[in-house]
């Protein structure tokens, strides 16, 4: 990596530089260009703009005495430049070295002159004083200074220069640096300071087992992946930052390592003359006698743009480092003493087709187990390129990068090619994750304050270095979560205010409600030193933008009790939907209304703990002080296992002297029948529906107990976000739709462009296809479990598809792939479906269906079940559905799973039975809610035998395999429980979760089931 700093150019640089025309318009604070690594490991950034390359010669370096003569002189200064190739570089080299000795004052002046680059003497009478350590200490002090200030976002960035210029200012003087080795302005610092400066380097944490620790054995036994961000603290350069992706968490490690391979680096020596090949200089024999140019050799910006796409200088030069094959074992501590590794960037460069290949996505780290026999890692600059780059996208791990997914693109770029089409064989292409547009647009303000390059031209290969660049600039903000902000950026960053705000603020709520202090003389302290479990203090931003900050107690680590119940109840999906959809009429002459109900805190408000209950404490280390406080709490906080269940109980104790009665089936129903109203909670979430006056009087007894944060009335014209979904009452006609979850969903896969379709599914899935990559594995859970969700709260259409995605969660396939790809097509195409229900209907009926496949599905896990499906509609609208195997409902009480059967009659007598034991539930759940159900309730089904032997008026029965002897078969043929009754296949709505549909009849069934969301209602929503 190269460090962007903003420092004035005239106090690091002396009064001896004078800039040309082109750096005219760099004003005091303009940008300087620091190079952190020595020329032959090459450039760490592509397509970046570099200013000067700063050296500090040394002549003991070379000789044990000082130079006695012009001839010394000369041979060290060539040696020096020779060896480094300062001579083949691009940029601007300053010279830095004593005028104290004339002798080395015209060797270096001649000797810089002939290799084009510029020569700074130091000042007069400094003879001990090392301009490189000033300007060290400068470096220092401005990075201090910037970060008070907030005009640095990225901390890493403060401790890689601080860290190099700490090390340089403390060992310039020393003889660590009487090697072959220039003491190069803010080239050295900590055992891997080249690693580190790169962004989300992977490596490996070296960690005891938990048996060692007990052991007290100093063995390592494991080693973890890891990513690397920087040496938080310069006084303890051994030790690093690091993101683990085991345990997810940022940790401080002093045993560390990394993917590398050693490398040589050869002695070239000048010749008599030099080449110029590379240099803006002419030669001039006769130079000894005019006047020295200090910027003799500077080349115009235009020229000193790095570019990737062609061959450095000299191989020899620019790095021979990296050529020859390294298998042999990492040496941890060869890499704990202070030795230099290479560097390796994560990018890998097929020579036969020009293609390239990136290794390193921030999103989704590949974690690595085994780290031994390491291939050989090449600097991409030390690698021989073909002269025509391919115009296709970049393969990246299976993963297509696109000239689309570059998020800058200030010029037109000419379109590529259109990409030939994959062989049947070949993987199904995924598109990379993105990340959160708000970073983007950080980095778009970036480059264009930096003036990035590699944007916006006609070479297609600048645009997948553009994009590598950005991935790897903000691999620290990738991993790290919107939910989850870290602390320091945003105390020394222009968001200070703010996020003092809100630390205060959460600290005098916490104060107040839940923590009791316990300073160092309180009777309790030692106690709770002592049993005290561990907190954090999270950084978050809320939806309209705000910081907000929660202390969150460390559940994990809390003594778990057996006999503790630390699990809440939360309402079903269809009780929310029934409570939506239920009519306005009432028994009164009253309207009935829907209140929707959000707490401040909710855990907070718990009920305090009782005076004999052992006490718990928690410490908490401030973020902003640093200070250690512990506290005895008086009630639960957000983190601890019985939070959640110590609201509930709080919530039902209130409800319950209100006279509201718990539900026994479904304990997140309360139910006031004299004031007709329900209520139904979701942690701290509640929706309360009932006659006007006993939904406002229970409005006002919430307030008088709980601190209640906003209370939506659901009335004509009014749209709001409940649990993901968007509910919009337009003229008493309630719309419950996904579409702006859907639209995040397409925008977080990636998926944004991708063509739409008519059906979700159109065939089955063919599990013996090649099976998926771990990171495409990755995304199909990811992308399986968003289907997930639209299929339990309102996409009653993608319940099968969902069904049997899940099926191939352990080990998916390329043809679970291309079934998951068709899904996300068809939601996008469909994003404004949604579930409609009008509340003026006087009356509404109850309708059941029940439908059950043959077995079609082919798949090796799928062992030939039978899908089942069911559909509970409230009127016109769905409340409950189900799509999979059979549960309970087997030929046998000995079976334990759902099992194959050859008969049709026999699947749907399995179905049926299944759809008895959930529509009895369902019902159980609306008599608590208030609501009316039938009794019996009437099952529809389109197999004329399944329905016959449901009424037991089959004599002679080819099911002899059935025992009817069973619960589930007495209960079917209970009348005063259920009935059965037959309809036309067609007219069977829950067809359409059990087999694969052509396009017409499952749109025509989709038709009854969900309808389109009126474009004068789009408008009202974020989507």
């Amino acid at each position: 990596m190269r460090l962007f700093l903003r420092a004035n150019l005239s106090e690091l640089l002396g009064q001896g530089i004078r800039m040309r025309e082109q750096f005219q318009d760099l004003s005091p604070f303009s940008l300087l260009f620091i190079d952190l690594l020595p020329n032959t490991e090459g450039p760490q950034y592509q397509g970046t703009e570099q200013l000067m390359f700063i050296v500090d010669f040394k002549t003991t370096n070379f000789f044990t005495d000082e130079l006695q003569s012009k001839t010394q002189s000369y041979a060290s200064l060539r040696k020096f430049i020779s060896n480094y190739g300062l001579h083949k570089r691009t940029d601007i080299v300053i010279l830095l070295a004593s005028d104290q000795d004339p002798t080395l004052r015209a060797a270096a002046e001649k000797v810089c002159r002939e290799a084009g680059i510029g020569y700074l003497p130091l000042p007069p009478g400094a003879s001990r004083f090392n301009f490189a350590e000033s300007s060290s200490r400068i470096l220092v002090d401005l990075a201090v200074k910037y970060m008070i200030q907030g005009k640095f976002s990225r901390r890493f960035w403060m401790r890689v220069l601080a860290r190099s210029a700490f090390y340089h200012n403390n060992t310039a003087s020393t003889s660590q640096l009487r090697e072959s080795r220039p003491p190069s302005m803010l080239i050295h610092g900590v055992i891997d300071m080249r690693r580190l400066t790169e962004l989300g380097v992977e490596g490996f944490v070296l960690r005891k087992s938990r048996t060692d620790i007990l052991a007290n054995e100093s063995k390592r036994t494991r080693s973890h992946p890891a990513k690397f961000f920087g040496i938080p603290d310069p006084r303890n350069p051994h030790c690093a930052e690091v993101y683990v992706h085991a345990t997810r968490r940022f940790r401080l490690s002093r045993e560390y390592s990394f993917k590398h391979g050693d490398f040589k680096r050869k002695q070239i020596n000048l010749p008599d003359e030099f080449d110029y090949e590379s240099s803006s200089a002419s030669s001039d024999t006769d130079a000894d006698d005019e006047d020295f140019d200090p910027h003799f050799g500077i080349v115009p910006v235009e020229d000193r743009i790095i570019d990737l796409s062609r061959q450095p200088g000299d191989e020899q030069i620019r790095g021979a480092e990296g050529t020859e094959s390294q298998d042999s074992e990492i040496d941890f501590d060869h890499l704990s003493n202070g030795d230099d590794c290479d560097t390796h960037e994560g990018i890998n460069f097929d020579e036969s087709d020009g293609s390239e290949s990136l290794n390193n996505d921030a999103n989704t780290p590949e974690i690595i187990i085994e780290h031994q026999n390491l291939p050989p890692l090449n600097h991409p600059a030390n690698q021989q390129l073909d002269d025509n780059v391919s115009d296709s996208p970049a393969q990246i791990d299976d993963i297509l990068l696109e000239e689309s997914a570059v998020p800058f693109q200030p010029e037109p770029v000419s379109p590529p090619p259109p990409p030939t089409p994959p062989p049947p064989s070949h993987r199904y292409p995924l598109r990379s994750r993105e990340l959160p547009q708000e970073i983007f647009d950080s980095v778009s303000n970036l480059l264009s304050e930096h003036k990035f390059v590699g944007l916006g031209t006609k070479d297609s290969s600048n645009n997948f270095y553009a994009a590598l660049d950005i991935s790897l600039r903000l691999a620290r903000q990738a991993v790290t979560n919107e939910k989850d902000l870290p602390w320091k950026p945003m105390l020394f960053g222009p968001h200070r205010s703010e996020a003092l705000k809100a630390y205060e603020r959460e600290i005098r709520n916490i104060e107040e409600k839940c923590l009791t202090e316990i300073s160092p003389d309180h009777p309790e302290f030692q106690t709770a030193v002592k049993e005290a479990i561990g907190t954090r203090m999270l950084l978050s931003k809320r939806r309209n933008g705000e910081l907000k900050a929660r202390l969150v107690k460390q559940g994990c680590f809390e003594p778990t009790d057996p006999d503790m119940d630390v699990y809440a109840d939360l309402a079903r999906f269809s009780s929310i939907r029934m409570l939506l959809c239920r009519s306005n009429s009432s028994v009164s002459s009253q309207h009935r209304i829907t209140a929707l109900i959000d707490f401040v805190t909710a855990y907070l408000q718990s009920d305090a703990f009782a005076p004999g209950e052992k006490p718990s404490y928690v410490r908490f280390k401030s973020p902003v002080s640093h200070e250690t406080v512990y506290y005895r709490q008086r009630r639960v906080i957000y983190g601890e296992r019985r939070a959640s269940k110590s609201w509930q109980n709080s919530l039902a104790k209130f409800l319950k002297s209100k006279k509201f009665a718990q539900g026994d089936n479904v304990p997140s129903l309360y139910l006031n029948a004299d004031l007709r109203t329900t209520i139904a909670s979701f942690v701290d979430d509640l929706i309360c529906d009932g006659e006007q006056t006993g939904v406002e009087e229970t409005m006002r007894n919430l307030h008088k107990r709980f601190d209640i944060k906003e209370i939506i009335y659901l009335t004509d014209g009014v749209c709001v976000d409940y649990l993901g979904s968007w509910i919009i009452n337009d003229d008493h006609t309630i719309y419950i739709c996904m579409h702006d979850y859907i639209a995040r969903c397409l925008e977080v896969l990636n998926l944004k462009d991708i063509s739409p379709v008519s059906t979700p599914i159109d065939a089955h899935i063919n599990s013996d296809s090649p099976p998926l990559s771990k990171k495409e594995k990755a995304f199909y859970m990811t992308a399986t479990g968003m289907i997930g969700w639209l299929a339990n709260t309102v996409r009653i259409d993608l319940a099968y598809v969902f069904a049997k995605l899940s099926q191939h969660l352990q080990s998916p396939s390329q043809d679970a792939m291309r079934v998951l790809v068709r899904a996300w097509g068809y939601i996008k195409g469909t994003r404004f479906l949604a579930l409609k229900s009008d509340r003026k209907q006087s009356h509404k009926e109850w309708k059941f269906f029940c439908d059950t496949d043959n077995g079609n599905d082919p798949a090796t896990n799928n062992e030939r079940r039978a899908m089942q499906s069911m559909i509970a509609m409230m009127g016109d609208t769905p409340v409950f559905w189900r799509a999979g195997v059979s549960k309970t409902c087997f030929a046998n009480p000995k079976f334990v799973e759902a099992h194959a059967d050859d008969s049709t009659t026999a699947n749907e007598y399995y179905g049926l039975g299944q759809a008895t034991k959930f529509f009895l539930g369902l019902q159980y759940e609306a008599e608590e809610a208030g609501l009316d159900f039938p009794s019996p309730f009437t099952i529809f089904g389109d197999n004329k035998g399944s329905v016959n032997l449901s009424k037991g008026i089959v004599k002679r029965s080819r099911l002899v395999h059935v025992d009817n002897r069973q619960c589930w078969v007495k209960q079917l043929r209970d009348q005063d429980i259920v009935t059965v009754t037959h309809i036309p296949g067609p007219e069977n709505w829950a067809d359409i979760n059990t087999k694969v549909l052509p396009k017409s009849p499952f749109q025509e069934i989709r038709s009854h089931l969900l309808h389109e969301l009126p474009e004068r209602l789009r408008r009202l929503t974020p989507a």
